[in-house]
């Protein structure tokens, strides 16, 4: 019997509910060559975000943009391992990934997820090239009046301004509140590692920040964790690290009390090395405890602050 030549039948168009998680590569082109920016079609991949699982299909994956990157409500962002860097060439206007609304204040997006993502600022290349002077306006994971935001095995490195921005405003918008930062590591930022300004309920487990010796060098505040009210508005409140560790900073973990206090938040078993001040709070009626602190080469391992192993507050 002779069939002859079958006809040719497309394949099927592939259905994709709105329940269905989205492929950077597979359906947006996201190349991840390490090259030419990308910012544009990464920003569409994280609108389509909302809602669903958002996913970088390989750690060999570098996507470059300039700008700042928005991920909105309910986006499970998977990075696989994968990079985000600052075009060497981008200025000061170039940050990193905003859990914000497009003002950086207010009400910012709600049950957000980040997982196993490294995101470069790239700060050191942009200063040699002349495009970045002095710090950037925004860390490279900027979160601002979030609620229910997890971050897990996330990388900050070498960011123009902090590495981690957790915060909030009780008078413009809402505090950060519910958040849960795991596992994740700040390296090398133009300012602190970890700001801490306007939280309610949240925490810090098994981070690390390291070695901010620019911003050290050049003047600026430069702790692994800064918890820093910058007014009533702006206070942090039941909020904790837990098993985390600060090392070759200005001050390991630290509370600056100028324009408010915490309230109810400890540093638990915490471990500060090589810092200038291991602990820290700048005045009397501090609000962070220290529980079970451990100190190994800080220049000063306590400053205006004690360690409080029992008796409660």
């Amino acid at each position: 019997m002779n069939i002859g030549v079958l006809p040719f039948v497309a394949s099927p168009p592939i259905i994709r509910s709105r329940f269905d998680p989205i492929f950077a590569n597979r359906d947006f082109g996201i190349r991840g060559l390490g090259h030419e920016p990308e910012n544009d079609q990464f920003q569409r991949f994280l609108d389509e975000g909302a809602n669903r699982q958002a996913i970088i299909e390989s750690t060999l994956m570098n996507i470059v943009y300039t700008g700042q990157l928005y991920v909105r409500d309910n986006c499970k962002l998977i990075g696989n391992g994968a990079t985000l860097t600052a075009h060497p060439a981008s200025n000061i206007g170039t940050t990193g990934l905003h859990v914000t609304d497009a003002t950086w204040a207010g009400i910012g997006p709600t049950g957000v997820l980040i997982q196993d993502l490294i995101i470069n600022g790239n700060a050191t290349a942009r200063r040699a090239s002349g495009a970045l002077s002095g710090v950037g306006q925004a860390a490279t994971v900027y979160c601002v009046g979030t609620k229910d935001l997890v971050l897990r095995r996330v990388q900050s490195i070498n960011a123009a301004g902090d590495g981690i921005y957790i915060g909030g405003n009780s008078s413009t918008g809402r505090l950060s509140q519910r958040f849960s930062v795991e596992d994740c590591y700040v390296e090398a930022p133009g300012r602190n590692c970890y700001s801490v300004v306007g939280t309610y309920v949240g925490g810090y487990r098994n981070c690390v920040a390291f070695n901010a010796s620019y911003g050290v060098a050049n003047g600026n505040i430069s702790y692994g964790w800064d918890f820093e009210p910058d007014g009533p508005s702006t206070l942090n409140s039941g909020v904790d690290c837990v098993s985390c560790k600060s090392m070759y900073n200005q001050v390991g973990f630290g509370e600056n009390l100028s324009l408010g206090v915490s309230t109810h938040c400890n540093w638990i078993s915490c471990y500060t090395e090589g810092n200038s001040i291991g602990f820290y709070a700048s005045g009397a009626g501090f609000g962070c405890r220290v529980i079970g602190g451990r100190v190994n080469g800080n220049t000063t391992n306590y400053s205006t602050i004690a360690e409080k192993i029992s008796g409660f507050p």
